[in-house]
């Protein structure tokens, strides 16, 4: 009854620094995390999909794309993302610099800025999900391309609190409740 909850919605630096400080309890965080200190629990997995304006060539392929295939594309990205490390590994090894057309920091504005035809983007599978909402369209990536992991980051069972304990518990089984529909 005495606990007051905080969301926090900042940076992956950010956040894990705070639980290795202790000023946060629970983090999730995309893998992988850069402190060894912390214990990490894969919440869930994910493939990348493509992210593109609707009506876009690639949507009218009727099949799967490689990264590699892209690699001439104007791109909107998130800067340190798995998405963006991707295709700049991608562009270098063809010898070509990425075209950015911009660089953003939250999801919501890389789909704004690709439905509005700025360029394309490399997001996870569950952001892409209500992509008819968003308007853009959805092209998925080859075998091979790269995944997303999500997992619970915090200091040891035994830095946390009770209500730390309860509410990663409930965070855990709803992941498991909501993977299994």
């Amino acid at each position: 009854p005495e606990v007051r909850p905080r969301l926090v919605q900042d940076h992956a630096p950010v956040l894990e620094e705070g639980v290795a400080r202790g000023t946060l309890d629970l983090a999730i965080l995309t893998l992988p995390v850069r402190r060894v200190d912390l214990v990490t629990q894969l919440l869930w997995d994910e493939p990348l999909v493509l992210a593109v304006p609707r009506g876009h060539r690639l949507t009218r392929l009727g099949r799967p794309v490689a990264i590699q295939e892209l690699t001439e594309e104007t791109w909107v990205r998130i800067p340190n993302m798995v998405g963006t490390r991707a295709v700049e590994a991608a562009c270098e090894a063809r010898g070509v610099t990425p075209k950015v057309a911009l660089e953003t920091d939250t999801a919501e504005a890389l789909g704004r800025m690709v439905e509005r035809g700025l360029g394309l983007a490399l997001v996870p599978r569950l952001m892409a999900k209500d992509a008819p909402a968003h308007g853009f369209d959805v092209v998925a990536l080859a075998r091979g391309s790269p995944r997303r992991q999500v997992a619970l980051v915090h200091r040891g069972q035994g830095s946390l609190t009770a209500a730390a304990r309860v509410l990663k518990d409930a965070i855990t089984d709803s992941v498991k409740q909501h993977v299994a529909r």
